[in-house]
């Protein structure tokens, strides 16, 4: 089998179930930022030793396929599931962290960079998703994993002894 079908090649390509779809469509934007957003994750994983992100990346590629359906029904998985274990990991991390009461820049270690630069994809697959109008659990799970990734970056980047910028305005 080839790698490359050509069938791309003016504009055009299908959905997982045959549909065929220009390749500026919605859906496809929404799914194209989710699997960048995995390959930052990607990148995370070797910069990172946190389980979830392997859970998280297993995650996405599910709601890749979903976003890049033609209204067709993927095995069920639990989001819900995974929403609370991110809303545990971060209510666990945030009380370890010093207190924030302002925006942050972006900054600090390497690693808490990859993190942030991870967030901010996370945000714009976020609105995509919205934009898409595709399930509304996709979009609360992404808002959730934002947060994850804040808290992460933040955590990394205080045990890396980086320095923590705070936004005066």
């Amino acid at each position: 089998m080839r790698i490359y079908t050509k069938t791309g090649d003016k504009g055009k390509t299908f959905l997982f179930g045959g549909c065929p779809v220009c390749k500026n469509d919605k859906r496809l934007g929404a799914a194209g930022t989710t699997d960048e957003l995995n390959s930052w994750l990607g990148v995370l994983r070797g910069e990172v030793k946190e389980d979830l992100l392997g859970k998280i990346q297993n995650d996405l590629m599910i709601i890749g396929s979903l976003l890049g359906g033609a209204g067709e029904k993927l095995p069920l998985f639990s989001l819900e599931k995974r929403i609370k274990e991110m809303e545990d990991w971060i209510d666990k991390n945030w009380q370890k962290l010093p207190k924030l009461d302002n925006f942050i820049i972006p900054g600090g270690t390497k690693t808490s960079c990859f993190v942030h630069l991870s967030r901010v994809v996370c945000r714009r697959a976020e609105r995509e998703v919205v934009r898409a109008k595709a399930d509304g659990l996709v979009a609360k799970y992404l808002n959730r994993l934002s947060d994850f990734l804040f808290v992460l970056a933040r955590k990394v980047n205080l045990e890396g002894k980086g320095k923590e910028v705070i936004w005066r305005g």
